[in-house]
């Protein structure tokens, strides 16, 4: 899943792991990767619910493919 900012300068993108029920989060800023996580399913879904309804944040790929 991709999530990006408004002016799309700041990308988060949200990978399925296939040895484990986790996500791989990626941080881009302008093409560029920040910062890479695993995080917990349940958290995945608490900041994709933040990013968009707090910070305006657009979903621009639904998909999730496995990393």
């Amino acid at each position: 899943m991709r999530i990006a900012s408004k002016d799309g300068n700041m990308v988060v993108d949200f990978f399925k792991c296939t040895t484990t029920s986790n996500i791989l989060k990626v941080l881009s800023f302008r093409g560029d990767k920040q910062k890479e996580m695993i995080i917990s399913r349940d958290h995945f879904y608490h900041q994709v619910k933040e990013y968009v309804q707090t910070y305006k944040y657009v979903i621009t790929n639904d998909s999730m493919e496995a990393v």
